[in-house]
């Protein structure tokens, strides 16, 4: 049964990029490559919660500090071809990723900040300038913060 709840779920996110097309297709490629970002920020966290410290590079703790992905997006008006980069640097208490291709605004931040110092630490992701519908959804600003 819940196999075919999900059958459905995901035919229906499909219709849903064939009717929407392009502006779909681009949020969702987009809100990937954001949540990817977020991912390799996992190993930064690591290093926090055993060490006590943010490493002194992103290498340090084997994340890239430069990502970038290009893609070929296909829909009813020809071609859409993207680029996406992420960079990501680190200082005493905060992990920055630098998003350019995101926004038509130009580039856009992801702010992670430990919150706590006890083990796991508890994490903001609600700062920087990233728009929320790109965020994983623990990292959306909610009204009132």
């Amino acid at each position: 049964m819940i196999l075919v709840v999900i059958v459905v779920a995901f035919i229906g996110s499909c219709m849903a990029i064939v009717k929407f097309g392009g502006d779909a297709q681009d949020l969702l490629a987009k809100r990937a490559f954001t949540v990817e970002a977020f991912s390799a920020s996992s190993r930064l966290k690591e290093h926090f919660e055993k060490f006590g410290k943010m490493p002194a590079t992103p290498q340090e703790a084997g994340v890239a500090p430069h990502y970038e992905v290009n893609w070929d997006l296909h829909d009813t008006n020809g071609t859409n071809m993207f680029r996406l980069t992420h960079d990501i640097s680190v200082d005493q208490d905060s992990i920055l990723v630098v998003f350019t291709g995101i926004s038509e605004v130009g580039p856009v931040t992801l702010i992670i900040r430990p919150v706590s110092d006890t083990v796991p630490v508890s994490w903001d992701c609600t700062g920087g300038t990233l728009e929320d519908e790109y965020r994983p959804e623990k990292c959306r600003k909610r009204l009132g913060n």
